[in-house]
């Protein structure tokens, strides 16, 4: 349906080119509208603009505002974040994987019908999506979302922010390791539909990939840029995905640099949570020894790997015995472990 007449006055119209007078059915120049225009402008009243159709009453899906619309904004966010709404494209191209040619097939039946067409695959795809496991499959590449943890430890870190929005645990967010962000923007999304204005969300990575191994707890673990560069992630497309979230804003904290040179100097001062993703024992181990005493009581730590990495769970079994920590030690899902901060 075509919308409302759109005027446009110019004092040097281009030339040769011609429109019709509204309602005349005759072509005449553009200048001479432009004329007009400037001599009376025209009048619309309501009755001569275009009606928007719309919906039946019974028909419209009423907007319910309150907190089960935010929980409804966080369920889509989570989905995003995890490209669930995306996965029939991945398993497409997973389909093509290896391949040298493209069938034809692939563009007019397979890409359109992913459900229909490899659907044992569509189906295994979102059983490894939810349990953050796809990264584990042979020939597997990052997914393309935001963020690799998959459906559980999201859940769970959203339980976690907000256990100490609704128990006023002070302190800001953190998290130390952050890929593409998708953690770090479900955390904001809760901050900003909390109005928490008074905390911060601390965003620390190289942003150039993880460092190579120098420990002999390290050995044989090398995901730096050279060998893993899809780790690699710049803080400049970090920033973007907040900013094409409507997440950016100067609350949300950039730590620019491997944890041993930023982490222990940084301006943070008190955390509600900290989130690790760091991997190795030395950044996992590092990121501990920095900011643990900055966490508030009744904070959460969270570890990422701590199943999926000897190493990383090295760190943080040293790290509880030699501080001589005993709050319960608690596993997400095979992989992400926590415990809160007595």
């Amino acid at each position: 349906m075509p919308g409302p007449p759109r005027w446009r006055c110019t004092s040097a119209p281009p030339r040769n080119i011609t429109a019709c007078a509204a309602g005349s059915g005759s072509w005449i120049p553009s200048a001479a509208i432009s004329a007009r225009c400037r001599a009376a402008p025209p009048r619309f009243t309501p009755a001569s603009l275009p009606r928007r159709r719309r919906p039946p009453r019974a028909a419209a899906t009423p907007l319910r505002p309150g907190p089960e619309a935010g929980e409804r904004y966080l369920d889509l966010l989570k989905a995003v974040l995890l490209n669930e709404t995306g996965l029939e494209t991945e398993v497409a191209l997973d389909a093509l994987r290896g391949r040298k040619d493209i069938p034809p097939a692939f563009w007019s039946e397979t890409l359109y019908d992913v459900p229909g067409q490899l659907a044992p695959a569509l189906a295994e795809k979102r059983r490894l999506r939810a349990q953050g496991l796809d990264t584990l499959t042979a020939q597997a590449g990052p997914p393309l979302g935001y963020t690799m943890i998959g459906r559980r430890r999201l859940d769970h870190l959203q339980d976690c922010v907000a256990t100490v929005l609704a128990e006023a645990v002070p302190g800001d967010l953190m998290e130390c390791g952050v890929w593409r962000g998708g953690a770090c923007l479900l955390m904001k999304a809760m901050l900003d539909l909390a109005g928490a204005q008074d905390r911060s969300l601390w965003v620390a990575d190289s942003f150039a990939g993880l460092p190579p191994p120098a420990l002999p707890e390290d050995e044989g673990l090398d995901l730096s840029r050279e060998r893993a560069p899809a780790l690699a992630v710049s803080q400049a497309r970090v920033e973007r995905a907040f900013a094409d979230f409507g997440l950016l804003d100067a609350r949300v904290r950039f730590l620019p640099g491997f944890f041993a040179d930023t982490l222990a100097g940084c301006a943070v001062e008190k955390l509600a949570l900290l989130r690790l993703d760091g991997d190795l024992y030395s950044s996992t181990l590092q990121a501990l020894e920095a900011l643990y005493d900055r966490v508030a009581p009744g904070g959460f730590v969270i570890i990422d790997d701590y199943g999926a990495l000897g190493q990383c769970a090295l760190a943080v079994d040293r790290f509880r015995a030699a501080r001589g920590i005993t709050a319960p030690l608690g596993m997400i899902d095979w992989t992400g472990a926590f415990w809160r901060k007595s």
